[in-house]
């Protein structure tokens, strides 16, 4: 990544052009933080369409999705179902992948879904629009049949909100 001295917020303001000559539909932001996003908006013309973050169960990010939300931001959550190269060793915690955690493979089981199907499910009930990483097309199409209705998190889900408390980084 390369370090630049150029705002954000003046690089918002150039995406503002773009819109508003019409080559872009929506703009948003990704990876912005509570402070950045409120500077963002208060500083802008053409409110941010969505905010795209990492959001899993061991990063939930409830802080940043609420405020986005609350600023009228679809919040696209990328590395629904965790993040293979996330720190690992001391002081990192030594918890599984959220495919492999226990609690989501006994939600899993008891419902006769896959560990991946609960977690997207998890995410897509608190409103939020995710989009995991596949390479297999079975997967892609197993994905697709999670269904989209958002709702409040069903209480078979209830316990994974406190997966968080096991991670380092929420």
């Amino acid at each position: 990544m390369a370090h630049t001295d150029v705002d954000y917020v003046e690089t918002w303001k150039a995406l503002e052009e773009v819109h508003k000559a019409g080559k872009a539909k929506n703009i948003g932001l990704s990876n912005f933080n509570v402070e950045q996003v409120q500077r963002v908006v208060e500083n802008s013309t053409v409110a941010p369409a969505c905010h795209q973050i990492e959001v899993h169960v061991y990063l939930q990010n409830k802080k940043l999705i609420d405020f986005s939300k609350s600023k009228g931001m679809v919040v696209v959550a990328y590395s629904p179902l965790g993040s293979n190269d996330r720190p690992k060793g001391p002081g990192f915690g030594d918890f599984p992948a959220p495919l492999e955690d226990a609690v989501v493979k006994k939600i899993a089981a008891k419902h006769k879904k896959q560990p991946g199907h609960v977690l997207l499910k998890f995410l897509l009930q608190q409103d939020l629009v995710v989009i995991p990483k596949s390479v297999s097309k079975e997967r892609l199409k197993a994905n697709l049949e999670v269904g989209c209705r958002p709702s409040n998190v069903p209480a078979c889900c209830a316990p994974l909100c406190s997966c968080a408390a096991i991670c380092l980084f929420v």
